[in-house]
């Protein structure tokens, strides 16, 4: 057994382009010596060639047998540790939920839940041996918002995060902790395959809406650098201590701005986004009566609601109308402390966080 716990491992799968390369590298930058997986190790070969502590290892999440032998290469490399284990890699599935493929549903979920089960079952043997273990599982802001013509997609992410709270409770114990990262639009190839809607499909008419609003946000999201930035340098979440969940990427300031930052449900977040209002400088002109108004008529949302939904609009509106940056802040940070202590949700000055900051977080090196 080694007596040296330095260089730390990380082992990060889907390392072939976008969120997981930029992971890799911004971890091998920081002394990690970095296990980078892909389906086809020779997609890795610029990766290894630029960094000597970055080591390709194949990958191929359906399989079981693949990811048992991944966890055979990696304890008789480190002979048996591992520090991070960042489950990142993940299939896309785009298609209206009248239209899917059972068989493409299955698959789906093979990799991006039931393969990620796997690898913690694995490794967590590994992990156990590491002074200050992590496991981080790179989600989507889609657990909490039903975007269109992906529900299957949805779905998974919602499973995964159902699965990494159990998880994280069941590992406390053992003091492995446990993290989701909940992202939001970040650039990555994972969106650029289109919509798949079929000839007859009832949502033909609007295929070329969905592909544009689904390709806008690839144009739009974050460099998967700035994501990983964010997830390797923010301070504070990786301590025993601390908040369980980080949000990052595009569409997380609206979504955690509207839902956890105002103590309102994912459903009222949702259908504020789905009415214009991305973002809490959208609101400095509205009302909360004619926000709910707008529920009302886009919506159908039922009068027994209305007035649980003006009291969170009020208040929306009410940081909406607050010129001052730091005034917003402080308003911001004075609800955010008193509604989300209770929910164990950590809090992120969104758009001050760049990709780097995400990889020094995971390994605890920020100040």
């Amino acid at each position: 057994m080694t007596t040296s716990y330095a260089p730390p491992f990380a082992l990060v799968t889907g390392c072939n382009s976008g969120t997981g390369e930029q992971l890799a590298i911004a971890l091998a930058k920081n002394n990690y010596t970095v296990f980078a997986t892909a389906r086809r190790v020779e997609s890795l070969d610029d990766l290894t060639r630029q960094h000597s502590n970055i080591i390709a290892l194949p990958l191929e999440l359906g399989e079981s047998t693949s990811i048992e032998r991944l966890r055979d290469s990696v304890t008789k490399y480190t002979e048996g540790r591992l520090d991070i284990l960042i489950n990142n890699a993940g299939m896309h599935y785009a298609t209206p939920a009248t239209d899917i493929d059972v068989n493409q549903v299955t698959k789906l979920f093979s990799v991006n839940v039931v393969a990620v089960m796997q690898m913690c079952q694995l490794f967590i043997p590994l992990l156990r041996k590491a002074p200050r273990p992590r496991i981080v599982q790179i989600g989507s802001v889609t657990r909490d918002v039903p975007v269109v013509c992906q529900s299957v997609y949805n779905a998974s992410k919602a499973a995964l995060s159902q699965y990494t709270k159990t998880l994280r409770v069941e590992l406390r114990p053992l003091s492995i902790e446990v993290i989701e990262v909940v992202t939001g639009y970040v650039r990555s190839n994972i969106l650029r395959d289109g919509v798949l809607i079929s000839e007859d499909s009832l949502y033909r008419p609007i295929k070329s809406i969905v592909e544009s609003i689904k390709n806008g946000g690839n144009k739009n999201g974050m460099p998967a650098d700035e994501y990983a930035h964010v997830v390797r340098s923010f301070p504070g979440p990786i301590s025993y201590n601390t908040r369980p969940s980080i949000h990052d990427g595009t569409m997380t300031t609206a979504q955690a701005v509207l839902q956890q930052k105002l103590t309102i449900t994912p459903k009222t977040a949702s259908l504020l986004m789905q009415a214009g209002y991305s973002d809490y400088r959208q609101l400095k002109y509205a009302t909360p009566n004619g926000i709910v108004e707008q529920f009302t008529s886009k919506f159908g949302i039922p009068k027994t609601s209305a007035s649980a939904y003006r009291r969170a609009c009020r208040r929306l509106v009410f940081l909406g109308t607050q010129d001052d940056p730091e005034e917003q802040e402080k308003i911001c940070a004075d609800w955010t402390n008193k509604a989300l202590a209770a929910r164990g949700i950590w809090r992120v000055d969104f758009d001050d966080l760049t990709g780097e900051q995400i990889a020094e977080l995971l390994m605890g090196t920020a100040e």
